[in-house]
Order: C-alpha cells, then structure tokens, then sequence
C-alpha cells in the first residue's frame, strides 16, 4: 500500500514499478516510485488537471479548459488538442495514437486521433459516463453511474460487444428457446444474464457455474455462452434480456414474439388449420367427389350400351341362322 498526500484525481501505470497521479487544484503531475515509495518528478501544467494515460512513453492529460495535452515524462508538452464539447475530461483513456474520453453533460463517449479529428461518438444507453478503461482487444469497458451499469463498446464504437440473438427458435409454447451471447475467446470470466422485468428488477443467471434451475439452463461455448428458457410461456416475453460477463453488462434487448417463433400462419394455433384453408380443403373434396362420379356415370353409361349393342348383334345373328335354316327346309 502506498501512502500520499493531498487529494489526488486519477493515476495511470507508467511501468511496474512507476505510477503517475494528477492533483487537480494543485495543477501538478507527481511521478512516484512505488517500490521505494518515492516522488521522482514534479510536472506543472499550471491548469486543473483531471483524466490521466499513459502511452508510448506519453502522458495524456485532461484539462479544465477542454483541453487535452499530450507530454513526455520530463513534462515537455508535446501537442494539444481543444475538445469540441465542454467537458471537465475528468475520464480518459490514451491508447494507439487514440484518445478515449467520456464527456457527462453531453451523455457521451468520444474517440478522437493525436490531431483532434473525431472518430466516433457513442451515446447508446449512456445516461451519465463516468470512468472507462480499454481491455486487451481496444475494447472500452465504460461506468455509467445513473444507471448503475458497466457498458462495453466495441474498439470502432458502433453497438455495444456484448449483445445477443436468438438461435433456436421455436414452433409453440412450452418449447425451450436458446439465446447466444457472442464473446470472442470466452470465457474466462463469470458468464451470465440479466433479466430485466417492467420494474427494473433483474434475476441473474449464472452459465458459467452449471447451477441450471428448472426454468434456466446455459452452456458455456468456444465463442460465447447460451442461455435456455425452458417451457416458454407468454411471461418470457415482451421482457429485456441482456449479457453479463465479469463486470460487464451487454445490452438490454427486449424477446419479442416474432424473434422466437418460426415463421407460421398468422394467429393460428400449431396444428390447426385457418378458415380459408378449411374451406380450401372442403372445395377441393367436394370437386375430387364430383369428378369421380362424373368419371363412373361415363364408363357405367359406356358399359350398358355395349352390352345392348352385344344383344342387339346377338339377336341378328339368331334370326338370320333362323332364316337360313327355313329356305334349307323349303
């Protein structure tokens, strides 16, 4: 544990033994040793100074005046860089030549490059940004304090990275239907899901541990994790699900009907068949019944004249040996 003084703001790891921490109303930058437990170096920026990060061999600093300045461990300022919102850029996070801010008032999150140049600007389900890091992959891992939440955006800042789909779906209900959250390289952390009722209260399921209940059930998988709602009632859906995985909370999506039900005739239970195809049904009978009486009535008619035309010729044939057999006599 490392004891100092005053009321330090943010502090940023320059290597394992070297910190480096802003007192924002003494406008200074103190480098500390924190194996010996020392202060090595003393930078002025004559200016309040919030956010701090570190990066090739640099020091990213917000300050009071919506700036953000870039200097080298001696404190040789190296560029600067006027945000175009107000903001007391008291959170950041300086990585690949990028810098990282969470702007409260404006309900944000900004990506800029070393010129100033926005690359994104994220607002989705952000209420009041707080503090924000980046993982191993440039991903941002963001605290929003109105919500209570931790949100993850992804490294080019379009949706958040954990989000989730349905895929398998269903026919009816009572069936298990299976949503997949997508985690690249999971999972080392604890995987689970939040369900999100009307009032806002949640119910954790956890994946990761294998404690299914009769109503929950998850698998763990190379690229994400599962979760299984057993025989699903009406009562699953119309409700917000989303992603939890460490301290990192996903998206809140609602289940909808249409996005676990395979594609059936509208407003007709499984199994049963619609009026119009019922009356289809009925019609197609009822002409299958009347051409194959029509095809009897033809062949019953056809067989009754060939046998009187067979009686016919059978009674020619009589009279004229009849006939023969007189003029024999005579």
């Amino acid at each position: 544990m490392l004891l100092i003084t005053g009321k330090p703001h943010s502090v940023a790891q320059i290597n394992k033994d070297t910190i480096a921490i802003t007192y924002s109303y003494m406008e200074i930058i103190k480098i500390f040793n924190i194996e010996n437990e020392t202060v090595t170096k003393v930078i002025k920026v004559h200016n309040y100074c919030f956010g701090l990060s570190f990066s090739n061999e640099s020091l990213a600093v917000g300050l009071n005046s919506n700036e953000i300045r870039i200097i080298d461990l001696e404190g040789k300022r190296i560029k600067s860089i006027q945000v175009q919102n107000e903001s007391y850029l008291k959170f950041l996070v300086y990585s690949d030549n990028r810098i990282i801010y969470s702007d409260r008032g404006g309900y944000a999150v900004n990506c800029i490059d070393g010129s100033g140049k926005q690359i994104w600007h994220y607002k989705q389900d952000l209420s009041e940004p707080y503090g924000l890091s980046a993982d191993t992959f440039g991903n941002i891992i963001v605290a929003d304090c109105d919500s209570k939440t931790i949100i993850a955006i992804s490294k080019d800042g379009n949706a958040s990275i954990l989000e989730w789909t349905v895929v398998g779906k269903v026919t009816e209900y009572g069936q298990n239907v299976t949503l997949f959250c997508n985690v690249p390289h999971c999972c080392p952390e604890d995987s689970g899901w939040d369900r999100w009722t009307p009032v806002q209260q949640t119910l954790f399921i956890d994946v990761k541990t294998g404690r299914s209940n009769k109503k929950y059930d998850g698998k763990v998988l190379k690229d994400g994790y599962t979760l299984v709602i057993q025989n699903l009632t009406k009562n699953d859906l119309n409700v917000s699900y989303s992603c939890l995985y460490g301290v990192t909370l996903g998206e809140r999506k609602f289940l909808l009907e249409e996005d676990v039900f395979n594609p059936i005739s509208p407003n007709v239970p499984n199994g049963q068949l619609s009026p119009s195809e019922i009356s289809a049904l009925i019609i197609g009978v009822i002409v299958l019944v009347l051409g194959s009486v029509t095809i009897s009535i033809y062949f019953w008619r056809r067989r009754i004249d060939r046998s009187r035309s067979e009686e016919t010729e059978d009674g020619s044939d009589q009279k004229d040996k009849l006939l023969e057999k007189v003029t024999e006599e005579i």
